[in-house]
């Protein structure tokens, strides 16, 4: 029966799709009425990659699609919900999707406009597949992809975490745009198909995302993800609100929105990211619902194999180990009023968890004492960030006194130690670490740029301190003594610092990989990759064993198909200025 409700998928969307890829260029008549329909994953895989249920290009021409699709689980690994992920390459006039060698690992692939080259990320690197041919070959360093995009001129945009777009030209990077005044980001560029513009999400310093054009720098209104220009005798510009998909024209001269916001499908997923899981071209549009997969709490050796689990699934995003291993702070969303808290679990499971944080706003970033008695965390409970701290031992049981604040500077902890404590505070231009001793108050900076220094960590004989920084353009591992003296442990990006218990080396994260940098006396050999952990959240080394806790994918109902929707521009006005003005006048 599924065998022939795809045959029929398949021959519906060829009898629906070859009229339209015939006649794309052309403007005559009225489009056909538009479709929905699913696609459905190759047999044994399911779409995407961990949270991410839709990673797809479409083909300049329309005719075929990328996509990311991942094996499904392996028994007995490390890699709890999934296996490896590839591109895989159909035909829309096809029931069969073939994968293609070479790419596993792929991200946000990327069709070139002559239909000939696919870019995609993947190792931390952007690289190149010539269909042709199928060669791969490696052009670029870029962790933490955040978007990619070919210009008419055989340019390559792309973006990563924390950084600018760049344009990537006969082998040679440059900024592709200027940052405006109080933006601190650039993600998710788009080009349009009919110029050598493009849009693109700008962050900036407070307020919320906008999407801007890069030619005029103009902004085209707030937006939650990813805004893409698409259509025929008219752009539409497609973007994602409160879990809808929504079109809207442009005004004149691509001023900005007109506020038409015609929905298009509803339940459209977001990732941690921001990328919305939609991807359109003229005629056809794939869609997809969030993946919210269950985490677990999963013990792991340094050879990458699982050694137990602890608790309960859920949905976390943050751990941190008590200093005897005994608990664990974890930063979890409640499934029914979506907030952020602070649990404490039980390692060893003899008692229930428990949740020391109970408002709705987010109390995250939980660090803990030295003696363990005391857990600090950040919290929005009062409408501004502050640091609290908290009765470990005591809530648990439940008794002691209630969580009282400690910091009101707009600080994040990150580490703590004897009287002091290390914090995020947000400088003038990003993020600086401080470090703070409670009982006198005194302040110390540790680190102050331009740039964000974020996620500090002591090592454990208190000498070093190990931080996070954007400075190279994407976030790369450091380490301080404190005072003057820096040095640079990663040079191909990394986030997550975590120092081995004995203080002998450091263990980050690159992608889903764990690396480890050996450490001889105050200096660090180059990083070499432990094991990959797909899928990974957040993670804490044991102080007692050398062992991880790390926050991974529960197994759960494989993503097996995705929406399609054909010939999406029926569902749109004829006159769109019309329906403007008839909605201004009701």
């Amino acid at each position: 029966m599924q065998r022939a409700a795809m045959i029929v998928a398949g021959a519906t969307v060829v009898a629906l799709l070859i009229p339209t890829v015939r006649h794309f260029r052309e403007s005559a008549p009225p489009p056909p009425p538009a479709v929905r329909l699913a696609l459905t994953a190759p047999p044994g895989t399911e779409f995407g990659a961990g949270d991410d249920p839709l990673d797809l290009a479409i083909s300049p021409d329309q005719r075929e699609i990328v996509f990311v699709a991942t094996q499904l689980r392996r028994e007995n690994t490390v890699q709890p919900a999934s296996g490896v992920s590839q591109l895989w390459r159909r035909r829309l006039d096809s029931e069969r999707a073939e994968p293609i060698p070479g790419t596993e690992g792929a991200q946000i692939p990327a069709w070139k406009q002559t239909g000939n080259v696919i870019s995609f990320f993947a190792d931390g690197e952007i690289k190149l597949l010539t269909l042709k041919s199928g060669e791969v070959r490696v052009v670029w360093e870029a962790p933490l992809p955040t978007g990619a995009t070919w210009l008419r001129d055989g340019s390559l945009l792309f973006s990563w975490a924390g950084g600018t777009i760049s344009r990537l030209l006969d082998g040679k990077a440059s900024d592709a745009a200027p940052i405006a005044s109080g933006d601190i980001k650039q993600l998710f560029p788009f080009a349009l198909p009919s110029s050598q513009d493009f849009t693109y999400v700008a962050v900036p310093t407070n307020g919320p995302r906008v999407v801007r054009l890069n030619s005029s720098g103009a902004e085209l209104g707030t937006a939650s993800s990813q805004a893409v220009l698409a259509g025929a005798d008219r752009e539409w510009l497609l973007f994602v609100k409160d879990g809808t998909l929504l079109a809207d024209t442009l005004g004149e001269g691509r001023a900005g929105r007109s506020g038409l916001d015609v929905p298009l499908a509803f339940e459209v997923g977001t990732s941690s990211s921001g990328r919305a899981f939609f991807t359109a071209s003229s005629d056809v549009l794939f869609y997809a619902k969030a993946a919210e997969r269950p985490r677990r709490m999963m013990w792991v050796d340094m050879r990458g194999m699982p050694v137990g689990s602890v608790g309960e699934f859920g949905d976390y995003w943050q751990v941190r180990l008590a200093p005897d291993d005994s608990r664990l702070a974890v930063t979890a969303r409640d499934p029914l009023l979506r907030a952020l808290d602070v649990l404490m679990v039980p390692a060893n499971g003899a008692l229930p968890s428990f949740r020391l944080t109970t408002s709705l706003a987010a109390d995250t970033d939980p660090v803990w004492s030295a003696d363990g008695r005391r857990i600090a965390f950040r919290s929005m409970q009062r409408g501004r960030p502050e640091v609290f701290a908290t009765p470990a031992a005591l809530r648990l049981l439940g008794s002691g006194d209630p969580a009282e604040s400690v910091r009101t500077d707009g600080e994040v902890p990150t580490d703590w130690r004897g009287s002091e404590m290390l914090v995020q505070r947000r400088g003038k231009s990003g993020f600086d670490l401080i470090r703070i001793n409670e009982a006198t108050g005194a302040l110390t900076t540790i680190a102050e740029t331009p740039f964000n220094e974020t996620d500090a960590r002591w090592s454990p004989d208190g000498q070093l301190i190990t931080y996070v920084s954007d400075e190279p353009g994407r976030p790369d591992i450091y380490v301080t003594d404190g005072r003057n003296e820096r040095q640079r442990v990663s040079l191909s990006g990394g986030t997550h610092p975590r120092w081995m218990r004995d203080g002998s080396a450091l263990l980050f994260l690159r992608g889903s990989t764990v690396m480890r940098a050996a450490r001889k006396g105050s200096t660090f050999e180059p990083p070499q990759p432990l094991f990959d952990i797909p899928g990974v959240r957040d993670f804490d080394t044991a102080h007692r064993s050398d062992r991880i806790i790390a926050l991974l994918p529960a197994q759960s109902e494989p993503v097996d198909n995705v929406s399609v929707l054909l010939n999406w521009r029926s569902l749109l006005p004829a006159d769109p200025d019309l329906a403007r003005n008839r909605r201004r006048t009701r």
